[in-house]
């Protein structure tokens, strides 16, 4: 038997392994109930790190006023991580209908993210913090769901919040929108089976006690991002069990996506950095059978039977996959086309990440 045919049984056996891979995971499918018990919801402190978001800031500060509900118990701390732009001035000059804290990191040079968001929850004033990206947009009645949530959420220390995406409805904005349904679905389901795989700092809700019973963000690996998935590691060492996805309808905020291709190559290659430091087993395995798959679609995209093969089983169990997430899938002709192009991508980033990463946030 030929070299080529023996990697190309090894490849088609990878995305089958792949596939059942996420078909068990999908069958954890439960959906997070909090306790029938309400207690007096405490409040909720709003962290927001910036630097040079002058352009994309004022849509959360509209948000924030447009949804914000009367007498709400809670804050918004914006933390300006050295911005150069008038970020800042656009914070102070509009008008809030919201409490809020304006803070600056004081240091002689740039830090990481990660000393912004501490900083800033050092300064909190309530027991919940919530993490954003200051280019998300607040959706109505999301305040109100978060206080039903978090009044009965007694046993819960974390909640990952679900994220949407908004830009121009072109090719790239579309590619996204599908990667990003496949990694909430894969968010989602590996909470579901107590075994929590990523999170999203745009979207992530946690306990002042708890953060700071795991020593917060010390101790993590010298990046300046990834705080989201490295704290999320403590959290689940820490407190098994306790960590859940909460996939209620108008809860999920919405982030703006990367507008050209450098940018979301750019962010992939911070993402790709990051994973090469966790140390969640599953989390590092599922990646690296991913990107066997990935470099083997090129390898044997001279060899049709084995390529073809390959693409139609890889493709129905993510299809699949993000089907059980959400009841609106994605259209099939525009999906199959994505998934063909999308290994363009994932390969370059790879390269990047090993050899060109550069880990700068913003």
């Amino acid at each position: 038997m030929e070299i080529i045919e023996r990697f190309g049984i090894f490849w088609i056996t990878s995305i089958g392994l792949y596939s059942i891979w996420l078909y068990a995971l999908s069958r954890c499918k439960k959906t997070f109930r909090p306790s029938e018990t309400v207690k007096k919801f405490d409040g909720i402190s709003l962290v927001v790190p910036f630097k040079n978001e002058a352009k994309r800031i004022s849509d959360l500060l509209q948000s924030l006023n447009r949804t914000w509900p009367h007498r709400f118990p809670g804050e918004v701390i914006f933390i300006d991580d050295y911005s150069t732009d008038n970020s800042a001035k656009i914070i102070k000059k509009t008008k809030k209908k919201f409490p809020f804290q304006l803070l600056e990191i004081k240091s002689t040079e740039p830090v990481a993210k990660r000393t912004a968001l501490e900083t800033a929850i050092r300064h909190a004033n309530f027991p919940w913090i919530l993490t954003l990206d200051a280019d998300v947009s607040i959706p109505g009645g999301y305040f109100e769901a978060l206080n039903d949530l978090l009044s009965s959420a007694h046993d819960i220390v974390m909640i990952l919040g679900p994220v949407k995406l908004y830009g121009q409805n072109n090719f790239l904005f579309r590619l996204q929108q599908l990667e990003n349904r496949f990694l909430q679905a894969l968010t989602r389901f590996s909470a579901d089976c107590d075994s929590p795989w990523l999170a999203n700092g745009a979207h992530l809700i946690f306990r002042k006690k708890n953060f700071f019973r795991v020593n917060g963000y010390d101790n993590l690996p010298d990046l300046p991002g990834g705080d989201d998935i490295f704290l999320l590691e403590k959290f689940n060492r820490n407190f098994p069990g306790k960590i859940r996805y909460w996939a209620r309808p108008k809860f999920a905020v919405r982030v703006q996506a990367a507008e050209n291709v450098n940018e979301f190559i750019r962010q992939h290659t911070r993402w790709a950095v990051k994973t090469k430091k966790l140390k969640n087993r599953k989390l590092l395995a599922f990646s690296l059978l991913q990107s066997a798959i990935f470099l083997g679609f090129w390898i044997l995209i001279a060899h049709p039977g084995f390529w073809i093969t390959g693409n139609i089983i890889w493709f129905a169990g993510q299809y699949y996959f993000i089907k059980q997430y959400e009841q609106n899938s994605p259209k099939l002709i525009p999906a199959v086309f994505i998934h063909l192009v999308y290994p363009f991508f994932y390969v370059w980033i790879l390269i990047q990440s090993l050899f060109f990463s550069s880990t700068r946030w913003r």
